[in-house]
C-alpha cells in the first residue's frame, strides 16, 4: 500500500491501566510461562484485546534500574547527604555500603578463606602474591569475622546481601511512594491513527488491518520510525533515563511505543509554597527534577506547563524521525473527536459492548421467537397429553379395581399358606422328634458297633474255629444258591416253552377258524349250485329264482323244503340231477378242503413231537451246566475258606 502524505504524531502520558510491567512487556514474560498460564493471562480482564497471533511482532528492550541508583554520582550524592545526621536519618542507617566497598570486603572475605583451605607450606607464597592493600584487606577480615571457615561463610553471605546506597536509596524511596505510584513515569509514544494502518468503512469502524508483516508495509515501517526516534532521545534528554520501553504491534489501531523513564536531577534546593530549604540528596529521583535539570521552568503550582514544553519538543523530536525514516510530513491538528488514544480506546470499547449488547437482544429476540413456537407445539402436546391422561385415569382405576379383586384373592391365597405352614410347623416338630429318636438308635449303634468289636476281639482269639464254621456255612450257602439259581433257570425254560406252546396253539385255532369257514363257504356254494340247477330245469324260472333266493335266506329246515318244493316242483328225479350236477361242481372245492386238512394234522403232530423233543433236552443242558459251574466255583470256595470273615 502507499504512505499517506501527512501523519500525526503523539507523545502522552500512559493511564493507570497501562501501568504493569507485565502487561507493557508482554512478550519476554509469556515466553517464561505454560501454555496454561499464558491463556489465563490473556483471559484476564484488560488483556482481550491482544491479537495472540502478532505478540511475536513486539519489540521489548529493558535495562536494571538499580544500574542508575548504583552510579558514582548517585553514591556520591548519598555520601553527602548522610554526613552529619544520625543512624536513623541516614540511607542505608549506617549499614549500607558504595559498590567499591562492598566489592572489596567480598574479595577480601574470599582471599581469607582461599588462605585457610591452602597447606600451611603454600600460604605465605599465596601472601606474597598479594598487593598491600589486599593484604591489609585481609588482616582486616581475618580480625572481624575470625579464622573459621563456617564462620567466613556467614559473613560472605551476609555480605552478599548487604544492600549498597543505590539499593538502600531506592528501597526509601518505594517504601514512601507506595499508594502514590511508581518510580518510573510511563509514556506513549504514537505516529498516525487507525485510518493509517487499516481499512475504514464510512461510518469509521475498522474493517481489516493492512499486513502487519510486510518489511515495507506500514506497520514494520512505524517500527523503523520508533527505533529512530530512541537513538537520540538521551541527547535531547540527559537527566531522564530510559528504564525500558516495548513497541507494540498487538493490538486494533495503531502501532505505538510505551517508554519507560526514570528522571534524576540535581538540585540542593527547592522553592515550595515559597520557601526555601534543605530537602534531600542532591540528586533527585523524579520526573520534574529531571525537567528542571534540563532546564525547563517547573512552577510547582502548575507543573503541567513544564510538561507540555517538554512533550512539544518529543513531538518535534519524533516528526523528524517520521520525515527521516518516512518522508512522511507532520500533519497539525485533531483527525478525529478524541484527545488521544486512551479516549479512543475507551470509545472503541464501549462501541464493542454496544454491539455486544445488540447482539445480545437479537439472540434474546430469537431465543423469544422460538420460545414462543415452542410453547404453541408444547400447548398442542398437552391436549394430546390430555386426552392420554384422561384414557390413562379410565385404565388406573380399572387397574385398581383389577388390583383390588387381585388383593382379595391374594388374602385368601396367604391364608391357605398360613394354613400350610401351620401344618408345616407340625410337620417339623414331627421331624424334630424323630430327628431325635434317629440320635437315640446312633446311640444304640455306638452300642452294637462295641459289640462287634467285642466278637472280633473273640474271633481273633477263636480264629481257625471260625474258618471252619465260616467254610461249612460257605459251602451250605453256595449249595442253596447253586440248587436256587437251577430251579430259576428250570422255571424260565418252562415258562418260555410254555408261551411258546401257547403260542402254537392259537396258531392251530385260528387255523380250525378258518378252515371252518372254508367249509360254510363250500356249503353255501353248494347249496347256490344246487338251487341254480333246480332254476334252469323249472317250468317257470322267474318263479323259481325268487324261491331260490327264499332257499338261500332260509335258516330252518322247514323253510328249506318249502322252498325246495316250489323250485323243484313233487318230482325227486329232479331233485337229484341238481344235487348231482351241484357235486360236480364243487368237486374240485372238497379235493382242496381235503387237502388243506391233511396239512393241519400233519403240522400239529410235527410241532407237538417237537415240543416233547425240547422238554426232554433241556434237561440235559441244565444239568451239564450245572455241573460245570460247580466246577469252576470249587477253587473260590476254597480260598474263601482261608480269609474267613474278612470275605
Amino acid at each position: 500500500m502507499a504512505f499517506p502524505t501527512s501523519m500525526t504524531v503523539s507523545v502522552s502520558k500512559g493511564n493507570k491501566g497501562e501501568g504493569s510491567l507485565a502487561h507493557t512487556h508482554r512478550k519476554e514474560v509469556l515466553k517464561k510461562m505454560s501454555k496454561e498460564k499464558q491463556e489465563a493471562f490473556l483471559s484476564k480482564k484488560g488483556h482481550t484485546h491482544i491479537k495472540r497471533e502478532y505478540i511475536d511482532l513486539n519489540e521489548d528492550a529493558s535495562q536494571n534500574i538499580m544500574d542508575l541508583f548504583n552510579s558514582p554520582a548517585m553514591e556520591k550524592s548519598l555520601i553527602e547527604y548522610n554526613q552529619g545526621k544520625r543512624k536513623s536519618r541516614q540511607i542505608g542507617k549506617d549499614e549500607a555500603l558504595t559498590c567499591e566497598e562492598k566489592k572489596k570486603q567480598l574479595q577480601a572475605v574470599e582471599n581469607v578463606q582461599s588462605f585457610l583451605r591452602l597447606p600451611k607450606k603454600d600460604q605465605q607464597a599465596f601472601l606474597d602474591n598479594l598487593s598491600k592493600e589486599d593484604k591489609d584487606a585481609c588482616f582486616v577480615a581475618y580480625q572481624t569475622y575470625g579464622s573459621s571457615l563456617r564462620d567466613l561463610q556467614k559473613a560472605h553471605t551476609k555480605l552478599e546481601h548487604t544492600d549498597t546506597l543505590g539499593e538502600a536509596y531506592y528501597k526509601k524511596l518505594e517504601k514512601q511512594k507506595g499508594k502514590k505510584g511508581k518510580l518510573y513515569s510511563e509514556f506513549v509514544i504514537q505516529i498516525g491513527n487507525a485510518a493509517d494502518y487499516n481499512k475504514i468503512s464510512d461510518t469509521g469502524e475498522i474493517l481489516e488491518s493492512y499486513d502487519r508483516r510486510d518489511p515495507q508495509g506500514v506497520w514494520q515501517q512505524a517500527k523503523q520510525v520508533y527505533r529512530d526516534y530512541l537513538k537520540n532521545f538521551n541527547k535531547r534528554n540527559k537527566a531522564l533515563a530510559i528504564q525500558g520501553y516495548s513497541i507494540h504491534m498487538d493490538e486494533e489501531g495503531a502501532p505505538h511505543m510505551h517508554l519507560d523513564l526514570v528522571g534524576i536531577g540535581f538540585r540542593n534546593k527547592s522553592q515550595a509554597r515559597g520557601k526555601t530549604r534543605k530537602n534531600g540528596p542532591s540528586i533527585r529521583i523524579g520526573f520534574n527534577s529531571a525537567l528542571e535539570a534540563q532546564g525547563f521552568k517547573v512552577d510547582h503550582e502548575r507543573p503541567e506547563e513544564a510538561f507540555s514544553a517538554w512533550q512539544a519538543q518529543e513531538q518535534e523530536a519524533l516528526a523528524d524521525s517520521m520525515k527521516r525514516v518516512l518522508g512522511v510530513e507532520r500533519k497539525l491538528g485533531k483527525t478525529n473527536n478524541f484527545e488521544n488514544i486512551h479516549e479512543y480506546k475507551e470509545y472503541k470499547a464501549k462501541e464493542a459492548e454496544e454491539r455486544a449488547r445488540l447482539a445480545e437482544l437479537e439472540k434474546k429476540k430469537t431465543e423469544l421467537t422460538n420460545s414462543v413456537k415452542d410453547l404453541e407445539a408444547k400447548q398442542a402436546e398437552a391436549q394430546v397429553d390430555l386426552a392420554k391422561a384422561t384414557q390413562l385415569v379410565e385404565d388406573a382405576n380399572n387397574y385398581v379395581a383389577s388390583e383390588k379383586a387381585k388383593i382379595a384373592s391374594e388374602r385368601v391365597q396367604l391364608e391357605d399358606e398360613k394354613k400350610t405352614l401351620k401344618d408345616g410347623q407340625k410337620g417339623l416338630e414331627r421331624d424334630q422328634k424323630a430327628f431325635k429318636a434317629k440320635q437315640d438308635e446312633e446311640g444304640d449303634l455306638d452300642v452294637r458297633i462295641e459289640t462287634k468289636k467285642k466278637a472280633l476281639d473273640d474271633y481273633k482269639k477263636n480264629k481257625s474255629a471260625y474258618k471252619k464254621a465260616i467254610r461249612k456255612q460257605v459251602e451250605k450257602d453256595f449249595e442253596e444258591k447253586v440248587q436256587a439259581d437251577q430251579e430259576a433257570y428250570l422255571n424260565q425254560v418252562n415258562l418260555e416253552y410254555r408261551q411258546r406252546l401257547d403260542r402254537e396253539k392259537e396258531e392251530l385255532v385260528k387255523q380250525k377258524k378258518a378252515f371252518r369257514d372254508q367249509i360254510k363257504a363250500f356249503v353255501t356254494t353248494f347249496k347256490r349250485a344246487y338251487i341254480q340247477a333246480g332254476v334252469q330245469s323249472s317250468a317257470d324260472p322267474s318263479v323259481a329264482s325268487e324261491w331260490a333266493e327264499a332257499y338261500l335266506r332260509s335258516k330252518t329246515p322247514e323253510d328249506r323244503d318249502k322252498a325246495e318244493s316250489h323250485v323243484f316242483g313233487r318230482s325227486p328225479i329232479a331233485r337229484i340231477k341238481a344235487f348231482v350236477k351241484a357235486v360236480k361242481t364243487s368237486l374240485s372245492e372238497v379235493q382242496e378242503l381235503e387237502d388243506l386238512a391233511d396239512s393241519i394234522d400233519s403240522d400239529f403232530t410235527r410241532e407237538k413231537d417237537r415240543i416233547k423233543k425240547l422238554n426232554s433236552g433241556s434237561e440235559k443242558d441244565e444239568k451239564d451246566s450245572h455241573n460245570k459251574t460247580r466246577a469252576k466255583r470249587a477253587p473260590q470256595r476254597q480260598k474263601s475258606a482261608d480269609y474267613g470273615p474278612e470275605l
